[in-house]
């Protein structure tokens, strides 16, 4: 169940630490509250106090009995990873987290990239490298398997577009995080995803990602490296079937991408979580 954490508060005396995190916090929309060192500590469950490693052992001893949550930035590690954790707390809030979405739009130019945290929209990239991708790709799953159960399932979903394109990008997953447990990989039909639009205009994400988000309610077809050439030798052959959307099928155009474009909104929003997708885009299509 989502329990998103919305009081997110600093405490620090650290002056990078606060800048870093103030300036990359408001620019992924997240509000932050400041508290200054003489203030009474918040002492309730929807609350997560940032604090440097050294200041939280320093301090710690007055935070024993606390609801309120805590996390400390060792500056040893990634900053990046830092913030995903502090997102997912954001939108999300349950830690403990079982499953990692990534939703992929492949392009010649730009990638795509939708993350999903236990069915819920995390947040969304675009990307003009395939190393900038993995990277961050990397850098998400190391924070949330932090924050996970022992077993964190990580899901690919990544669009039949360009079948080069896709080929390249699935081997560099394969060759990138083959040591990765409890990895699946799809192949998703990307038929209509590119013509959706979100109405809310204040939502600022590229058609890539939202082709992305929308490939992301998709099933498709599973790929895994020791089948992965046999798999595109029979797409490239027309002998495997690879739409796989006969959900949204005979639903008319113009009401279909006004539909799914209000349906990713709520997503986005995280008003709408993304499981139950196949049925989700059969009501759209027997309202």
């Amino acid at each position: 169940m989502k329990e998103p954490i919305k009081n997110i508060i600093i405490l620090t005396e650290d002056a990078n630490f606060f800048y870093q995190t103030n300036k990359s916090l408001a620019a992924l929309g997240v509000p932050l509250k400041i508290l200054s060192a003489g203030d009474k500590i918040p002492n309730f469950k929807n609350c997560l106090i940032l604090i440097t490693l050294e200041e939280y052992e320093n301090l710690k001893s007055k935070f024993r009995g606390l609801e309120t949550r805590f996390l400390p930035y060792d500056k040893k590690n990634s900053f990046d990873e830092y913030l995903i954790k502090v997102l997912s707390f954001y939108r999300i809030g349950n830690s403990n987290f079982s499953e990692l979405i990534f939703s992929i739009d492949p392009g010649s130019s730009k990638i795509g990239l939708v993350v999903i945290l236990d069915n819920y929209f995390l947040h969304s990239h675009t990307f003009y490298e395939l190393a900038l991708l993995m990277k961050k790709i990397k850098q998400y799953r190391n924070a949330i398997k932090e924050l996970a159960h022992e077993r964190l399932n990580v899901v690919f979903k990544v669009g039949i577009g360009v079948l080069p394109l896709t080929k390249g990008l699935i081997k560099s997953i394969f060759q990138n995080f083959k040591r990765w447990k409890n990895l699946k990989v799809y192949l998703i039909d990307e038929t209509r995803s590119s013509k959706i639009r979100i109405p809310d205009k204040k939502i600022r994400i590229s058609k890539h990602e939202t082709s992305a988000l929308i490939l992301g309610l998709r099933n498709g077809i599973e790929i895994k490296s020791e089948n992965f050439n046999t798999i595109f030798n029979l797409i490239a052959s027309k002998k495997i079937k690879t739409n796989c959307l006969e959900e949204e099928h005979g639903l008319n155009s113009k009401e279909f991408k006004e539909e799914l474009g209000m349906l990713a909104e709520k997503i986005i929003k995280g008003e709408q979580a993304i499981n139950n997708s196949n049925k989700i885009l059969k009501n759209l299509k027997n309202k």
